[in-house]
């Protein structure tokens, strides 16, 4: 008799990995693009990359936070909610969070063109695209994670109301 693996099989994991990605980096992207509006055409490209980034991480963070053990795995991480709840949090910051990063960026620029040194003027250059890639990434992440939820709720399973088996949001 074989054992009985509560894990679903090795290629049905990759493929909604695999899916979640997919949707998730440009959902991402977009939405870094749609916030990066007011920026110059070179920095909302390097924040549109961040979202990108972002929404792949963001597209992966509910199977991490409730890893993929058995079909009815979804749980807090999926959770309609507590999920709610933190992006609404989360939200109302991202605006604020993101200047932050983009004043620090042009900090770095208005350095970076003010040395003569070439070193110091790489690590400039360098911390400008950092802080702009993370400007991009602030809207990628949770942009990410919503599309992830948003192709779970499509699944039979649904998504859970608040976490584990209780009520389920089926579409």
């Amino acid at each position: 008799m074989e054992p009985v693996s509560v894990r679903p099989p090795p290629d049905e994991v990759a493929m909604n990995g695999h899916a979640h990605k997919q949707v998730g980096g440009p959902t991402g992207a977009v939405a870094a693009f749609a916030l990066a509006r007011k920026q110059t055409p070179a920095a909302r490209i390097v924040e549109t990359f961040g979202g990108y980034v972002g929404g792949v991480v963001g597209a992966r963070l509910p199977d991490i936070i409730d890893p993929p053990t058995c079909p009815h795995h979804r749980s807090i991480g999926h959770g309609i909610v507590p999920v709610g709840l933190a992006s609404r949090a989360c939200l109302d910051r991202i605006p604020a969070w993101q200047e932050q990063l983009r004043r620090s960026a042009e900090e770095h620029s208005v350095a970076a063109a003010q040395t003569t040194d070439v070193w110091e003027r790489l690590l400039h250059s360098l911390l400008e695209l950092l802080c702009r890639v993370g400007a991009g990434m602030l809207a990628g992440i949770p942009a990410g994670y919503l599309s992830h939820l948003a192709l779970d709720a499509t699944t039979p399973a649904g998504l859970p109301l608040i976490a584990g088996r209780d009520a389920r949001l089926d579409i």
